[in-house]
């Protein structure tokens, strides 16, 4: 069980709590805590656009290995 807590400046906490096995799950449910605070659809979407993405392994992979490729 992974548990994340986030404190704002007034000190109020928001735990997220869950058996997150790969990054891609960690990120929706990260989206979807941004959601149930009141954050607009569309902001939450262009924050983790490219996030979605980091559990899949050849953008991992070309990710990873951009520096040998040059």
């Amino acid at each position: 069980m992974t548990k994340i807590i986030f404190e704002d400046d007034d000190g109020e906490k928001v735990t997220l709590e869950g058996d997150f096995v790969q990054i891609g799950d960690l990120f929706q449910a990260l989206k979807r805590m941004c959601l149930a605070w009141g954050y607009h659809p569309d902001n939450v979407q262009e924050l983790f656009q490219d996030c979605e993405n980091w559990a899949n392994e050849k953008t991992v992979e070309s990710f990873c290995c951009a520096d040998k490729k040059e």
